[in-house]
Order: C-alpha cells, then structure tokens, then sequence
C-alpha cells in the first residue's frame, strides 16, 4: 500500500499570513522520527490540479477572507474527487481564517455574504476587530485525550450548527466564537484557529496523525517513545503563564 506518507501543501503564496510552513516542517521531523518519508508537494497555482490518489494530508495554512472565493473555485474543479478523498478518510487540516473555505455562509462586516463549499455546517462572520491571545484546549485524538498549545489571531467568528462536532474544548483563550469550544471535525477534514505552528509546538498530535496513516497504509514506523520532553516543558510554562492572565 506504500512506504512514504505524502502531504500536499496548498497555495503557501496565497495563504500567507502567519508563515505556517511550519508544519510542514514538523510532518517532515517528527515522521523521520518515527522512520516515515513524509514527501511535501507543494502546490502554487490555483489552476494546477491536486492529485488526491497521492495525497494523504492536504495542509491549508491561514489566509485572508477576501481569498476563498478564489479557492472555493478551484476546488469546485474537482469536488467530486475531493469529496472521494473526505469520505475515504484523507486528512485535511484548514488553519484559522482560511476555514471559512469549508463552512456553509460567509458574512462580511460590510454587508455582503458568500458560501464555502458546506463540507461542514457553521457560519464565518468577520470580526470588526482582531483578537490575538494564547490558545489552549483539550481534544481527543485516535481515543487519546491531549492538551494542545497554540496562540490565536482571530479576525472571523465561527458558529458550528448544534450538530458539528467541534475539535476541542478550550480552557484558556477565545476559541470560535468565545463560548468554550475549539474548531470543528467532520471525518478528517479539521478546522482550527490553533496557530504556533500548530504541528511543531504539539508533535503529539503529529504523531498520532502520522501514526493513523502509517497504520492504514501497513508502513513499518519506529516503535520506541519519542522525546517531547522540551514541548511538555514549554506547555507546562504556558499553563503557569495564562493562570496569571485568568
């Protein structure tokens, strides 16, 4: 079924705001780690077709709002293919604004509205200011209960439908839309405001999704407990540092 893990990283020019190729960087470590080839392709150009039969993560960095009726389009070019790949269990990981991509109706502060593509039932309404803060949240991964560590610079709220499941439970920071809950999840296809980079400051996570298709592609991986002991260190400073700011 394959030896190497293949992650495509979409549209880096475009989606630019936070300099996210981090985690592309953490796929390529911590997989190396666990001895997996993570190949990255990146893909530039809305018009360059994605080639989801050789895809197992597609990675959607932050972008600006003005940006996803463009990338709505692109992908309505191959939604058939891209709804195969969802409902096959490929990993889809969308990062702060550029969520709004896979929403239903996108509301802008001057009175206009779009839509995303509905893979997933919630709203995105634009902030009139920007909220930034630190982000810390629990979720459940693969049955494994984890903290995740992350900063947040948030222009749109996102409101999930009663019955979207969201990615996590926040205990510290803003989350979607201030009411206690984190992104969302439908299949593999995750949305996050989790900045930081996400993958690097939490390579638990890393390594649970690198161990999820290692499993399902029959790749042997290096078996021995992985050092994280320098990101356990730094989330225990941060946990100190936010109950001072509670």
């Amino acid at each position: 079924m394959g030896s190497e893990i293949n992650l495509t990283y979409l549209y880096p020019d475009i989606l630019n705001l936070h300099g996210d190729r981090g985690n592309v960087l953490a796929f390529e470590r911590i997989g190396n780690m666990m001895g997996i080839k993570v190949n990255t392709k990146r893909v530039d150009s809305l018009s360059e077709k994605i080639d989801f039969d050789n895809t197992d993560i597609i990675l959607l960095s932050p972008g600006e709002l003005k940006v996803i009726g463009a990338l709505k389009s692109a992908f309505e070019t191959q939604i058939d293919s891209f709804k195969n790949y969802i409902e096959n269990g490929g990993y889809v990981f969308c990062i702060g604004t550029t969520a709004a991509l896979f929403g239903g109706e996108i509301l802008f502060e001057d009175g206009r509205s779009e839509t995303g593509l509905g893979i997933i039932d919630f709203t995105t309404k634009e902030m009139s200011k920007i909220y930034g803060d630190d982000l810390l949240f629990n979720l459940t991964f693969n049955d494994k209960p984890m903290k995740i560590s992350s900063t947040q610079i948030n222009a749109v709220n996102i409101s999930l439908n009663s019955e979207v499941e969201a990615l996590g439970d926040v205990y510290y920071g803003y989350g979607n839309d201030n009411f206690g809950k984190e992104g969302c999840r439908y299949k593999n296809v995750i949305c996050t405001n989790a900045l930081g980079p996400l993958f690097i400051k939490n390579p638990w996570l890393t390594k649970e999704v690198l161990l999820d298709i290692a499993n399902k592609k029959d790749i042997d991986i290096i078996t021995d407990e992985l050092d994280f002991s320098l990101e356990e260190a730094s989330i225990r400073e941060i946990e100190s540092f936010v109950e001072l700011k509670k």
